[in-house]
């Protein structure tokens, strides 16, 4: 690497000191876009699950609003239980209300008593019963009241009840209720039933819920859409029943939510397309701040509309009042003519998005690791189960004696120049969980299926374990299959030949890093000052440090940059035995 690019790429007069972070000459670099800021306001803490009702101001840099006005706000990903900077999702609404937060004081009775005709209408007196917050329970972990699981007489059941109020219920358009429920367990809305999860119908107090609850299925949110029409302005009563599956099972766990919100309200934010639903990434992880910007700008490079990958800009967040550094908001993945564009469909199945995680999914990856998810549509019972049949389907030709075979082979399934394109993009950022986590997948109606990436943050030497620039990533039984078949392989390499000669050539990738260092340069002292680099980890309990070791971030940038052409050549001196 040559010595003078760091101080050009990140916009300083090269014979400055290199920790003058915060100058803003700029003189150097290309024309870039401008820091925008986000201002949200909160009432409470902001929750994986549901979205706290925010106000939110999205800035340019001249202090033009983008944005003024209601936003629901919540926690996202895996990162964002693991890192003391999260990500968060945000939805753009015309009105937000949360009449029940998760964590809200419920009056329960625990007896094993029957708590008689009407316990669950508004005017049914509890004050007699005891009174605590959530989640509520009884042998389980992460509780705030315990309940006692009496057996008197044989029952089974604890009840719940809760008075709320609803603000502005003339603005409100829609409601959801979420509940966590160990066993079984039906919900009263003013006295009119609007849940019933593993719980046969009729149950009285003794009856016990109609199985035992999976662990992942005991802490999960059972959601469902509320009429609001059965709200009222004012007080409304919640009332709740939580049956346990035998009287051998002591377990107990409850809480629950209910939003009362208007309509989503699509809005262009900087000519990124007018949607409602957009991510802020913490970035907390990638100490040069732009990994993932980078990888997304690249897969959009490298063709048209089957090339999405999402877009994003560069922002500072104040949450509360409280500066929590540098950001990209961004495009959460999903349909829509400025994301993925495929059109709606009455045959499940025909256009879908489906994303690889590693919790709650609909299908386990018999190929790899990680079960699929649906992104489009959701709640769609019939989609799932034409999409299950379309992956079992491609399971079994990765899995066939002749994943080439023009009939019934792997790219009868997918779309061979964006799994090359995608093979591409993650071999060269040399991504971490690339193949098992992230991955989304698309289609469209009549077409075959289109890879998008997501979250390469985890990439270009990380993890410490293997900090170089040389080796292929890990290969699941999917991307075996496809090298299997020799026309993707010399898809992949006459590919890569046609990618060095422009979007990945050296100076076109360090054109675009250039642009973005001289778009963060004015907030880098600030957000290193609010997360100080030496202090930013990934660890697990055989690996303290997932990182590889820097001592500034002077000295992370000018380590990716060395990454960046090490990879290059070494992929270029590789990538026909790939």
């Amino acid at each position: 690497m040559r010595t003078t690019s760091l101080a050009l790429l990140l916009g300083c007069n090269a014979n400055a000191p290199t920790d003058s972070l915060d100058t803003e000459d700029t003189s150097t670099t290309r024309p870039h876009e401008a820091l925008c800021r986000v201002d949200v306001q909160c009432p409470g803490d902001i929750l994986d699950e549901p979205k706290a009702p925010c106000t939110v101001a999205l800035l340019k840099s001249d202090g033009t609003a983008m944005y003024e006005g209601s936003a629901g706000f919540e926690r996202r990903g895996r990162s964002s239980l693991w890192y003391p900077k999260p990500q968060y999702s945000m939805e753009l609404r015309q009105y937000n209300e949360l009449p029940v937060w998760p964590g809200a004081v419920w009056s329960y009775l625990d007896d094993g008593s029957d708590p008689g005709v009407g316990w669950k209408e508004p005017a049914f007196d509890d004050d007699a019963w005891a009174t605590g917050g959530a989640p509520l329970g009884y042998d389980v972990d992460h509780l705030i009241t315990i309940v006692q699981p009496s057996t008197a007489n044989g029952s089974l059941t604890t009840f719940f009840r809760t008075t709320m109020i609803v603000e502005n219920l003339e603005r409100v358009t829609r409601a959801r209720l979420g509940v966590i429920r160990d066993d079984g367990a039906a919900v009263y809305l003013n006295g009119t039933e609007i849940l019933r999860d593993n719980l046969p119908v009729g149950a009285d107090y003794a009856t016990p819920a109609s199985s035992a609850s999976p662990n992942a299925e005991s802490i999960a949110w059972a959601q469902i859409d509320v009429a609001p029409g059965l709200l009222h302005a004012g007080a409304n009563t919640l009332a709740v029943e939580v049956h346990r599956a035998d009287t051998t099972n002591d377990q107990i766990r409850f809480d629950l939510y209910l939003e009362a919100i208007g309509n989503n309200q699509s809005v262009n934010l900087d000519d990124m397309g007018a949607d409602p639903d957009w991510i802020l990434n913490g970035l907390y992880v990638d100490r040069v701040l732009w990994r993932n910007r980078l990888a997304n700008d690249l897969f959009q490079s490298f063709g048209a509309n089957e090339r999405y990958a999402p877009e994003s800009r560069f922002c500072e967040l104040d949450l509360n009042g409280d500066y929590q550094g540098l950001y990209t908001l961004g495009e959460r993945i999903g349909r829509d003519d400025d994301r993925i564009d495929i059109p709606a469909t009455s045959v499940p199945g025909d256009s879908f998005i489906i994303k690889l995680d590693d919790v709650y999914g609909f299908h386990p990856n018999a190929v790899g690791l990680g079960t699929w998810q649906m992104v489009y549509p959701k709640d769609d019972d019939a989609a799932e189960a034409a999409v299950t049949e379309v992956l079992v389907n491609w399971e079994q030709a990765v899995r066939s004696a002749d994943p080439a075979d023009p009939t019934h082979g792997i790219f009868t399934y997918l779309d061979r120049d964006s799994a090359v394109d995608f093979v591409l993009l993650q071999e060269f950022m040399k991504n971490t969980d690339a193949y098992e986590l992230s991955v989304h997948l698309w289609r469209a109606p009549d077409s075959k299926i289109y890879f998008t990436p997501w979250d390469l943050d985890l990439s270009m030497g990380y993890p410490v374990m293997d900090c170089g620039a040389e080796g292929w990533l890990v290969r699941p039984e999917y991307i075996q299959a496809m090298v299997a078949v020799p026309a993707f392989k010399e898809a992949l390499t006459a590919r890569w030949a046609e990618l060095r000669q422009g979007q990945l050539a050296e100076a076109a990738i360090l054109a675009r890093i250039e642009g973005y260092d001289a778009t963060l340069q004015p907030a880098l002292e600030r957000n290193f000052e609010r997360w100080p680099i030496d202090e930013i980890t990934v660890s697990t309990d055989d690996l303290p440090q997932w990182l590889c070791p820097v001592t500034s971030y002077e000295d992370e940038h000018a380590r990716v940059l060395a990454f960046i052409a090490a990879r290059l050549a070494w992929m270029d001196a590789n990538i026909a035995s790939y």
